[in-house]
């Protein structure tokens, strides 16, 4: 990249120490060119979806920065007589003007940011000004919404200008401007910088393949020895044991304040598990993409089942190459077969959103749309129902109906569950349930019929029903709230423990099949709780948590956190994670794509 262009990038804002703090920063950071590369090269990588990508967001002290880098492909222009627009349902959150019939080129505005492009490579006619129509709300959960640009409207423009811009362009979009491109020969690539006046922004937010750097550039020792060449996996050990927020609880012993010392393993040494990252898994089919991947799952034969969402891919040209949303691959990560969708007989979800294979081989899918979401291309309405299919798709049984959930009370019903687990033992069927509800609720996995359900710390759940996602804005000391808020995944361990991430409420509950509850870790400072998997050695030593840009090692029985997995290049935390019986952990990450973390063995760190 033209080192011009990396002049326009010396931002000032905090170095490492001032970015904890709210005050205005006190020296600059430089976003290089190779850092730049990095992001790309991981998008690539990870065959992540969405063009934009967010670099970082930085905390100026009364206002923030976003800086991202976009790489846009081939773009055809409209043809002269577009279809109409479709005007959303009542039901979809509205923006921008309603007008029948409306045609033209896709668009966006920014409630309240603006941006600044520098063009870095290739070349598109831009479209700005004019008017939105038809127009729909950014989801409060997704990228746009959190890192990239806030609360935003996109829709159908018309009455724009137009303009060619190429390399060495610079392009200022006040807030509320309609923009877009209409047309893009081969590439456009370019830098966005985003003032965010009204702090919407994911505050320091840094995208995982700068994590490990950004790291490195606190302290030395603050990352367990991982600037001196030893494994993240490794070296994040360390500084585990001094972090804040993670607390441990049992039923009738809460936590009564802060704990100075919430991850504490026992002084001296520990084994923990290594892994490096499979830049080559998987191999997609070439006449496909994949959308956004949103779940695996791994069967008895070792194979790995992804989830991800067809209707995710918007573009033109990528609609015809749209693949299955069920695919299946070995652990070379070799194409083995594909199935899913529409079909006589089911409700097949609006927005995929869970998948498991039970030890009998049968393949559980769940949904998480809901009527208001504003997402484009689905109907409006509520994914509620569970399918169950043979591994070569056929149809076997259906829990519940689409749009049919009447709240937590509801057994015949889910209400966009996340996430399911079978119990050989008993055969029953435990539900994340999920996002609209706050439970989980158990079925017998033969008959559909309902057997029981509780909430967080076995209380009854409560209804709270909405379509965004509620973080609480602050986390009081002890037991946190007494009702689930997303229950996002859920897990048994060979013992027979149940284990419920609680996602906004970022806690990991334990329970016993029956829905006794035991024992819970909280940890507030970060997004922890994102998801959950196990260790593959026969005792299932550790729980894998999903934790934002890491992993967390957690040791399960004492519900303690002992590790993190965090390593250059890694996309995070992701959505949902599965891990196979070598070790293996699979990372689905929706917009950020899909990853495997190949286990390397064990290794001795210090815990002291």
């Amino acid at each position: 990249m033209n080192k011009n262009f990396l002049r326009l990038l010396a931002l000032v804002c905090a170095a490492s120490p001032a970015m904890l703090s709210a005050q205005a920063p006190k020296d600059a950071i430089v976003i290089t060119d190779t850092d730049i590369k990095a992001v790309l090269k991981m998008a690539a990588d990870t065959k992540r979806t969405v063009p934009d990508n967010s670099l970082r967001v930085i905390d100026m002290g009364s206002y923030q920065l976003a800086v991202g880098i976009v790489a846009r492909g081939k773009l055809a222009p409209a043809p002269a007589a577009a279809a109409p627009a479709a005007a959303p349902a009542n039901t979809q959150p509205a923006c921008g003007q309603q007008r029948a019939g409306a045609t033209g080129p896709n668009g966006i505005y920014h409630d309240s940011t603006a941006e600044t492009y520098i063009v870095t490579s290739g070349s598109g006619t831009l479209i700005t000004g004019g008017t939105i129509v038809n127009g729909r709300r950014s989801p409060a959960d997704s990228e746009v919404t959190t890192i990239l640009n806030g609360p935003s409207c996109n829709g159908t423009m018309v009455g724009f200008t137009s303009r060619v811009i190429n390399v060495g362009d610079v392009i200022v979009i006040p807030e509320g401007v309609p923009h877009g491109f209409s047309a893009i020969p081969d590439h456009i690539t370019y830098l966005s910088v985003r003032p965010d006046l009204k702090k919407v922004l994911k505050k320091n937010y840094v995208n995982p393949a700068l994590a490990g750097k950004q790291r490195s550039a606190v302290a030395d020792d603050a990352t367990g020895g991982a600037g001196r060449g030893i494994p993240a996996a490794r070296a994040e050990a360390t500084s585990a044991d001094r972090r804040v927020g993670a607390a441990s609880t049992e039923r009738g012993k809460p936590a009564t304040g802060p704990v100075a010392s919430r991850a504490v393993g026992t002084a001296g040494t520990r084994s923990l598990p290594t892994f490096d990252i499979d830049r080559n898994w998987p191999k997609v089919p070439a006449q496909w993409k994949l959308g956004d991947v949103s779940s695996f799952s791994v069967d008895a034969d070792g194979r790995i089942w992804a989830l991800h969402r067809p209707r995710t891919l918007v573009k033109p040209e990528d609609v015809p190459k749209r693949a299955p949303a069920v695919m299946v691959f070995d652990a070379a990560g070799n194409y083995v077969k594909s199935w899913g969708g529409d079909g006589a007989g089911y409700e097949w979800p609006q927005r995929e959103h869970g998948i498991n294979i039970d030890s009998k081989g049968f393949v559980w899918i769940t949904g998480n749309n809901c009527p208001t979401n504003g997402i484009a291309n689905l109907k409006h309405v509520a994914d509620d129902q569970i399918l169950k299919f043979t591994q070569d798709g056929k149809f076997v049984m259906q829990i519940g109906h689409s749009n049919q959930s009447k709240g937590n009370a509801d057994t015949t019903n889910v209400h966009r569950a996340a996430d399911v687990q079978y119990n050989a033992r008993t055969n029953e069927l435990f539900v994340a349930d999920g996002y609209g509800n706050h439970r989980v609720i158990v079925f017998d996995a033969d008959s559909g019929k309902f057997k029981r359900m509780w909430g967080a710390f076995g209380n009854k759940p409560v209804d709270d029903d909405h379509c965004e996602v509620v973080t609480p804005k602050e986390f009081p000391a002890g037991d946190g709230p007494k009702n689930f808020s997303i229950v996002h995944a859920i897990r048994l361990s060979k013992d027979g423990t149940i284990y419920v991430a609680d996602r906004e409420n970022r806690r990991v509950q334990s329970f016993t099949p029956d829905g006794k509850f035991v024992k819970q870790i909280v940890k507030t400072d970060t997004q922890f709780a994102r998801d959950l998997a196990f260790s593959a050695d026969p005792n299932q030593e550790f729980l894998y948590v999903g934790n934002g840009n890491d992993i967390v090692i957690v040791d399960r029985k004492a519900m303690q956190i002992v590790g993190s997995i965090k390593l250059p290049g890694q996309i995070g935390g992701g959505h949902h994670i599965a891990t196979d019986s070598k070790g293996n952990i699979y990372i689905a990450g929706t917009t950020m794509g899909l990853q495997k973390l190949t286990f390397k063995g064990m290794s001795t760190t210090s815990t002291n």
